[in-house]
């Protein structure tokens, strides 16, 4: 089995997420906790920022295209989540250590 492609990182309580598409996060994410601000940004794997709001009930995610690049934010939140997820999912893991070792 193929692993999946990770396309944004959201941070979040967990302390991250991982989607393999925009639409597939936006399905995921409930608006109410986007507008409770459970979800402060989100990075794609190059650290380009992402900001997360809502359109009635809808959840739209949206590149920031004035914020520049942030790789040292979305390191900072790998090295947070590399300490919780569990060695039983080596995928996120080597995800989470080939990105911060970059």
């Amino acid at each position: 089995m193929a692993a999946t492609a990770i396309k944004l990182i959201v941070a979040a309580d967990e302390p991250a997420l991982f989607y393999s598409s925009l639409d597939a996060a936006a399905t995921d994410l409930e608006w109410i906790d986007v507008e409770n601000g459970v979800y402060p940004i989100a990075y794609d794997p190059d650290g380009n920022v992402y900001r997360l709001r809502t359109e009635g009930r809808r959840v739209v995610i949206e590149r920031d295209t004035k914020s520049p690049p942030d790789p040292q934010g979305l390191n900072v939140l790998l090295r947070k989540a590399a300490k919780v997820i569990s060695s039983d999912n080596a995928f996120l893991l080597s995800l989470c250590v080939r990105r911060i070792d970059r």
